[in-house]
């Protein structure tokens, strides 16, 4: 029926194949035309606008980032200039030129992006960089002089080594004054930041664009485009936003050309109409073949649910309906044929079943209760053939298989279970095999009544053990039953119990410490190899059922019965620390510990040991020892000796430093923060971040010098010498200080400078002082724009003033007008000896006017001393003076002093007792 039905739905088929081609072709050429024309425009428009969105966003995204880091950037330069590190450094090196360059790289403060970063004072001076450009302060931008000026934050974008770069004015405030103390420079690379890897993509470029374009440049060639690109404003909000920037972004064209657009919309458009034919010709062949397509699922059905199936329904009156006719009459007279085969084949089983039944009913009970046993059973015949089995031999015989599931013939009915016996005596079961033989032999001839053996039995995927049983058959042909139990749990019982007492001995042997159990009488239970060659004994067997008295001395034995009678009597565990006498050995020191053992609630012994602590005991001696000699020596040094924690709180002072900060009775440095010893309290803040400092980074430990206050209030200068306090694991958990006071040393070492600077005559400077100052004054003043004069002054007639009244007189002279000067200059100003009777002034921030106005009342000053020597009176001491004004560029401090001595010149020429001006 199958290939009678094939060949019709071919016939149809075929027939229908031409014509459908054809009229899918024809289809596919007319209108393939108009969709390739709407693709192609359709696909042109969508491209151009996804590219445009998506360089828009791609746009923004670059912009917000950029203004992120921007913002990040100016918001940690604001709170580096609050931190009160950055403040006192300002501070102390304010009128000191001081200049602190290292600053950075003792404290660390980072900064997010490529930036640089310098710390100068309010006038221009650079004290400290990291990873600066060499553009020092940047002093000739308006905003350097406008952050001191308006205390506020200026902010430009300049071009630094033809680079832009975003340069933030930062002022640093002291919190004492409230006033500007310098400022903080920071600078950050905008073309490192825009040129960024991965910032904008492999293909794109992009542009920074000013208002005057100075600061225009580009990732890359920048392509001619008929199209704009989109362009957005940077750093829009902010301190940056005046500059007005431009970030533009171009990508390379990745839209499709007009030729490959074109082949893609007549691709599209020719898919498109393959598919609309598809559908058509399939619509189409299934109306033509739906006749076909019946008969064949009637075909199906009838094989499916058999002689109730119905029949083929086709309305036609072509080939195809004569077709059905003739399918309709082959289908009823198959199942008429069918209707008679089924009613032969259900009489012919109904006899069948009763004859099974009949049989079944003989055995049935006896198989029923061979089954129900759990036990491996077989009955065996008078010459040992295996007659039946029950179900558990069955599964046993199927495990006992190499390959799993395939039945197992040599132990099933009809096998000689003695041949098995036998054969499996040339083995690895000799010994079993050939015992289970003679067993049933024996049991099989009546010479025994009974046979039992052990004996394993493994499986390929397990491991097994049975117990096998033979009894008797009291029926006149003979036989036995054989029952094979299985005992595997048992056995594996058995074994674990072996190896876990085989794991407890070898656990104990080898604990270092001595182990023993006793019962309630003290008599011992079970003791490891050291307790036993502790007590004398060469095996731990051998102190089995003995007790203390059997060990040990009688002294002790005693005290270890006390011992035990005290743990059963209190329930409670017992730890001591006792010295013990191994046989020929001196006393040892033991850690001891003894508990009761409970069994369901009830005490029905002790455990115990006990561990060798003479080498811990020994070294606890030695370290007391030690503590106490160098608790000691500590406390006899001349030097104050401190320990603290991590946090800075003082744990331990000895005598000497107590003494050093006036601690009297009932006071004391520990618990207090070594902090707050500082003569200078705006400096503690700043100690405080410096241990937190040493505490993060661990830099080497350095000798510093610092004034601390005792409690009186007194100042007094220290040396400190100090380290870190580590434990075993090498972490710092504190820190240790050598404090020397050095008050004495250093009053001693600035009267040597003192000495060293000025002259022991008048008190002024001494002309080395002046040569190394002089220059270091030029330069300051040239760098803030302040004025400088110097003056030259000479005392007149003072030789003949020495050879009349002598130099004792002329040293007086001297002091008076040394102090003279003193009175009469600023304390900015410096007065010198420049040798014999000669003086030098230099005037810092003073013009030539202002300076000739105050050396006039200087020289007047001078000019109204009255001075005694020897109960007489000198006469009047006049004073000529030439001053200089140092040039904008000159940077030659001798040239400076040659010309006020050239104005001095003039002075005397003109008369003496005058103040000349160079020039004048």
């Amino acid at each position: 029926m199958g290939t009678w039905l094939q060949q019709g739905r071919d016939w149809i088929y075929r027939r229908l194949e031409r014509r459908i081609a054809a009229y899918s072709v024809a289809a596919i050429l007319s209108i393939s035309l108009i969709f390739g024309g709407l693709s192609f425009t359709a696909t042109l428009w969508i491209i151009h606008q996804y590219q445009r969105v998506e360089l828009e966003n791609r746009l923004d995204r670059i912009v917000a980032r950029l203004d992120n880091k921007v913002d990040i950037f100016v918001r940690h330069t604001q709170d580096l200039s609050k931190n009160s590190i950055v403040a006192t450094a300002l501070l102390d090196s304010k009128g000191r030129n001081i200049y602190l360059l290292p600053f950075f790289a003792y404290y660390h403060f980072p900064l997010a992006e490529p930036h640089s970063l310098a710390l100068c004072d309010f006038e221009g001076t650079l004290l400290a960089q990291q990873k600066l450009h060499p553009v020092g302060c940047l002093t000739h931008l308006p905003q350097h002089q406008a952050v001191i000026d308006a205390e506020q934050p200026q902010a430009v974008i300049v071009a630094i080594e033809q680079k832009p770069h975003l340069v933030l004015f930062q002022p640093v405030f002291y919190p004492g004054t409230g006033h500007t103390e310098g400022y903080i420079l920071a600078t950050l690379d905008l073309q490192a930041l825009v040129t960024e890897k991965d910032l904008a993509g492999p293909n794109a470029i992009l542009m920074l664009r000013s208002p005057d374009g100075t600061l225009d440049f580009a990732t890359g060639a920048y392509p001619e485009s008929p199209d704009k690109p989109p362009a957005h404003p940077l750093f829009a909000a902010g301190p940056f936003a005046a500059a007005g920037l431009t970030l533009v972004l171009h990508e390379h064209s990745t839209r499709l050309t007009g030729l490959e657009t074109l082949l893609l919309g007549y691709g599209l458009g020719t898919l498109a109409l393959a598919l609309l034919a598809l559908a058509l010709s399939q619509r189409l062949a299934h109306r033509l073949a739906e006749p076909l397509l019946i008969l064949n699922h009637t075909a199906r059905q009838i094989a499916a649910e058999g002689s109730t199936a119905g029949l083929a329904r086709v309305n036609r009156t072509d080939e195809v309906g004569e077709l059905a006719i003739s399918f309709n009459a082959m289908v009823a007279s198959l199942r008429q044929a069918q209707e008679n085969l089924e009613a032969q084949v259900q009489a012919r089983t109904e006899e069948l079943q009763k004859a099974l039944i009949k049989i079944a009913q003989s055995d049935e009970f006896k198989r029923a209760i061979l089954d129900s046993i759990d036990a491996n059973i077989a009955v065996l015949d008078g010459d040992g053939v295996i007659v039946a089995v029950n179900e558990a031999w069955r599964r046993l015989a199927l495990t006992n298989e190499t390959e799993p599931g395939k039945p197992a013939q040599r132990t099933g009915v009809g096998t000689n279970y003695l041949a098995v016996c036998q054969q499996a005596a040339s083995g690895e079961q000799l010994e079993e095999a050939l015992a289970a033989r003679d067993g049933i032999e024996a049991v099989l001839a009546g010479r025994q009544p009974i046979f039992t053996l052990e004996y394993p039995c493994h499986a390929p995927h397990e491991q097994r053990w049975f117990i096998m049983r033979t009894t008797p058959l009291d029926t006149e042909e003979g036989g036995a039953v054989i029952a094979h139990t299985a005992i595997t749990e048992r056995k594996q019982a058995e074994e674990k119990l072996r190896i876990y007492s085989e794991y407890q001995r070898a656990v104990l042997d080898n604990f270092p410490f001595m182990v023993w159990l006793k019962d309630q009488e003290s008599r011992f239970l079970a003791v490891n190899v050291f307790y036993a060659h502790a007590c004398g004994f060469d095996s731990s067997d051998a102190l089995i059922g003995l007790n203390d008295r059997d060990a040990w001395p009688a002294d002790l034995a005693e005290v270890y019965q006390a011992d035990d009678r005290e743990v059963l009597d209190s329930n409670r565990t017992k730890h001591a620390e006792e010295l013990i006498k191994h046989t020929d050995q001196p006393y040892r020191w033991f850690e001891t510990y003894k508990a009761p053992v409970r069994l369901e609630g009830r005490i029905i012994g002790t455990v115990g040991f006990a561990r060798d602590i003479t080498d811990r005991k020994q070294a606890e001696f030695a370290m007391r020892e030690s503590e106490s000699r160098f608790r000691t020596l500590v406390d006899l040094l001349p030097y104050g000796v401190l320990e603290s924690d991590l946090t800075g709180r003082v744990i331990f002072a000895n005598p000497a430093l107590e003494h050093l900060y006036g601690c009297g009775e009932g006071k004391s440095v520990v618990g207090r923060f070594i902090w707050e010893f500082l003569a200078n309290e705006t400096k503690q803040g700043s100690l405080c971040n410096y241990a937190q400092f040493l505490v993060r980074d661990q830099p080497p430990s350095t000798t510093y010098y610092t004034k601390q206050r005792r409690i009186d209030g007194n100042v007094f200068d220290v040396q400190v010498d100090w380290t870190y306090r580590r434990d075993e694991q090498g972490q710092v958990r504190g820190f240790i200080a050598i404090l020397t006071d050095i008050t004495d040393r250093n009053r001693m070492q600035e009267a040597l400078r003192e000495q060293a600077i000025r002259d022991p005559l008048t008190g002024l400077f001494n002309r080395r002082y002046l040569d190394e100052t002089l220059p270091r004054e030029l330069s300051r003043c040239q760098r803030s724009g302040e004025p400088l004069a110097v003056a030259m002054l000479d005392l007149d007639h003072f030789k003949r003033f020495n050879d009349g009244y002598g130099h004792d007189a002329g040293d007086q002279v001297l002091q008076q007008v040394g102090l003279a000067l003193h009175q009469s200059l600023r304390t900015s100003d410096m007065a010198c000896r420049y040798g014999g009777e000669e003086l030098t002034v230099v005037m810092p921030g003073s013009s030539l006017a202002d300076a000739r106005t105050r050396l006039d009342t200087v020289r007047q000053a001078i000019m109204q001393l009255h001075l005694r020597y020897r109960d007489g009176e000198l006469p009047t001491i006049t004073v000529s003076i030439g001053v200089a004004a140092a040039e904008s560029e000159a940077t030659d401090a001798m040239a400076l002093l040659i010309r006020a001595d050239a104005a001095l010149y003039q002075a005397k020429e003109r008369g003496r007792n005058r103040v000349v001006v160079e020039g004048e």
